[in-house]
């Protein structure tokens, strides 16, 4: 396993949006290496299979969504998460442009 890099001098990850692709990433991510930020303009991830359970009463709703935060802290606490709409993306200056989804600001 490679050494841990300090605080500071780790390669930043973005991780835009909130789906399976985000939730895998955030899973097998390995934050020793990398500065990991999810930004997704909603604080939940939705399990689209379990969807027509819940809307016949089969499954209670609330066991179909999952807050992001939530997921994050169980699976990989050193991520951290913006709840936010990606507007552009600096490919070469590395950089995200993102408005704040709460207080509607960049």
């Amino acid at each position: 396993k490679p050494k841990p890099i300090p605080a500071g001098q780790k390669p930043k990850v973005a991780v835009v949006g909130s789906g399976w692709a985000a939730m895998s990433i955030i899973r097998g991510i390995d934050t020793s290496l990398y500065d990991v930020t999810v930004i997704s303009q909603r604080n939940h991830f939705l399990f689209t299979p379990l969807l027509n359970s819940s809307t016949v009463g089969t499954l209670d709703s609330r066991t179909v969504a999952e807050p992001v935060r939530r997921y994050i802290s169980k699976q990989n606490p050193r991520v951290r998460f913006l709840e936010a709409t990606c507007k552009d993306a600096d490919f070469q200056g590395q950089q995200v442009i993102c408005e704040n989804v709460v207080e509607g600001k960049e």
